[in-house]
């Protein structure tokens, strides 16, 4: 049986029964191996500004070593999926042994918006055992987080047009009145929905709005 960290050295010599060869040597050295990655989603898959999102974990990391992990969190926020912000407010770390939060409520999220979650398996040996400023010597040098691949998610905010608590076609319906009005006439939430900030008021909802909206969803 072999176990993480050790050195196994291997001698063969060649003997024809009355005498021996030379010795043939080699070793190997058992590394560790890393956690796999996670399988995550948000909850729920499809949100409104009323929601909040939670973890949900599909596919637990898997350490070979039998290594104990923990989950580090982090919460990111965009309005075009290509730029995002970390928060930081609700986002883990572990040379602080917080690891973030699995649910977030309501008053974070707003329509139009991108949320995304990273979740990085930690093996929990790894970590810190006094948390950054609380009593460690800063002349120590921090231990090597070890972290297998991270798993992650995203989903996009939508509102509840037609007020039932479900996102579904039934509120595409609600799009009927909207077609070709003016972004100045729009209240602030269907003005983030279909416009970036900076659009000029008179531009009007037509094909292209619906397009990048429908392609928002469908990532």
């Amino acid at each position: 049986m072999t176990s993480r960290d050790q050195d196994i050295e291997c001698i063969v010599r060649a003997t024809d029964g009355l005498a021996k060869g030379f010795p043939g040597i080699d070793s190997v050295f058992v590394r560790n191996s890393l956690p796999t990655q996670p399988d995550v989603r948000i909850l729920p898959l499809i949100p409104t500004p009323d929601d909040g999102l939670a973890v949900f974990i599909v596919n637990d990391s898997v350490d070979l070593d039998e290594d104990d992990i923990v989950y580090l969190i982090e919460w990111y926020e965009s309005r075009d999926a290509v730029n995002w912000t970390r928060r930081s407010e609700l986002s883990g770390n572990p040379e602080a042994r917080f690891f973030g939060e699995r649910q977030i409520i309501s008053a974070f999220t707003q329509v139009s918006e991108f949320w995304r979650i990273d979740v990085t398996p930690i093996e929990v040996s790894s970590l810190p055992t006094v948390p950054s400023g609380f009593g460690k010597n800063p002349t120590q040098p921090s231990k090597q987080i070890i972290s297998g691949e991270l798993g992650t998610h995203r989903v996009f905010v939508l509102p509840d047009l037609n007020g039932d608590n479900v996102i579904d076609f039934l509120d595409l319906l609600a799009f009927e009145p909207l077609w070709q009005v003016e972004n100045e006439d729009l209240d602030i939430n269907s003005a983030r929905l279909f416009f970036e900030p900076g659009t000029l008021p008179t531009q009007r909802i037509g094909p292209s709005e619906l397009f990048d909206l429908l392609e928002a969803v469908s990532d």
